[in-house]
């Protein structure tokens, strides 16, 4: 293990070495990984009124509407404004995430959070 050790430290400290072939190939597969992830996940925030802001912050129901296709789902609360909220959210699919937002399930776990559709904004990131 300290061989390996030495290895990346006189990679680091470019003394010419060459990764392992294994080494390479991970290096390139977290490379386009990262930068894949940059290009398709763009990032969405929700704003919308609830009726119970309690009940929608404990719900599980977001994690469940957006398995597969949102990660890092995130919630906010707007001080002073009881009901109003963001949810912030890296999306994997669009078209997908469009799909669920018109399906009776979306509505139904809108509808089960106690969220009020008529005030529900989306913000893309450009």
């Amino acid at each position: 293990q300290s061989h390996r050790r030495t290895h990346a430290v006189e990679l680091a400290a470019g003394k010419g070495l060459k990764p392992r072939r294994h080494q390479t190939d991970t290096i390139k597969s977290t490379t386009r990984a990262i930068e894949s992830e940059k290009c398709i996940m763009p990032k969405i925030i929700a704003t919308h009124e609830v009726n119970d802001v309690a009940h929608w912050l404990a719900s599980p129901k977001r994690a469940e509407v957006f398995a597969g296709i949102a990660t890092d789902i995130r919630t906010f609360v707007l001080p002073g404004n009881a009901n109003r909220l963001a949810l912030y959210m890296e999306v994997n699919n669009m078209d997908a995430f469009d799909a669920m937002m018109k399906t009776d399930a979306g509505a139904e776990a809108m509808k089960h959070d106690g969220v009020r559709p008529d005030t529900l904004v989306l913000y893309v990131e450009s």
